[in-house]
């Protein structure tokens, strides 16, 4: 079965990525999203405080499920200096936008005030949630709507991870 993922390429960030990975469902990504990006940056905020989130991320990595780059460019790394010059988002979530903006790559972005940084940087930058990819993975298939749910219900009172709404089936595009 082939998909048409919602970006070809998509840079996470921190939130995102550890949403995946305290529920153990990073391999959903890569059914939903052609290819997957994370910083270096990006890895640095996983830290050994949870140490298995940092074993999952090691299995992904090893697994081919992502890969890991650096802001090296020059246009990137002036993008992550300005956004990173006032200090208010931090270097993962900086790295990131710097990346995917540059590029022109999707981003995994959760955080409001993160999402404005990299609209009002990066006008045209697709920017995608935690919901939206469950949203898609649901839709792929993937994931059924209860084990979405599932997932919500673990994020809500495992993790400090709230949603706006009762289930997925609330946010599912009706045909």
């Amino acid at each position: 079965m082939s998909f048409d993922p919602l970006a070809k390429t998509l840079v996470l960030d921190t939130s995102v990525l550890v949403n995946f990975l305290v529920v153990d469902r990073l391999a959903l990504l890569p059914g939903v999203v052609g290819a997957i990006l994370i910083t270096d940056h990006v890895r640095e905020e996983i830290t050994d405080a949870y140490p298995e989130q940092i074993a999952r991320y090691d299995q992904g990595l090893g697994a081919g499920l992502f890969q890991v780059l650096s802001v090296s460019e020059a246009a990137e790394l002036e993008a992550f200096k300005r956004l990173s010059s006032d200090r208010v988002l931090g270097v993962g979530e900086c790295s990131a936008i710097a990346l995917a903006g540059v590029r022109r790559y999707g981003i995994g972005l959760d955080d409001k005030q993160a999402r404005n940084k990299a609209l009002a940087a990066f006008p045209t930058l697709q920017i995608f949630g935690t919901k939206d990819l469950i949203v898609a993975a649901i839709q792929h298939r993937l994931l059924t709507l209860a084990d979405a749910d599932a997932l919500k219900a673990a994020w809500e009172t495992e993790h400090r991870f709230p949603f706006k709404f009762a289930s997925f089936s609330d946010v599912l595009p009706h045909n």
